[in-house]
């Protein structure tokens, strides 16, 4: 068997957009499938403690050259 991701991310803007309209500190309760070339697989059990959302990162502020860099 070959596994290439195991992993999945999902924005937080996401879950606090419709149709989830998640709020602080809502806990996020998920199942997960995937999909092959076979198709679908089942519906993993959710996970047991959920995840907690506490914080949506703020936009970075823009970059600025230091007084101690040059061009190089």
């Amino acid at each position: 068997m070959i596994v290439n991701l195991r992993s999945c991310e999902i924005p937080i803007t996401a879950l606090r957009a419709a149709p989830y309209y998640l709020d602080y500190p809502d806990i996020v309760i998920v199942k997960v499938r995937s999909h092959n070339i076979n198709g679908w697989s089942d519906f993993s059990d959710q996970n047991t403690c959920g995840a907690l959302l506490l914080t949506e990162p703020a936009k970075m502020g823009q970059p600025f050259r230091g007084i101690l860099t040059d061009q190089y």
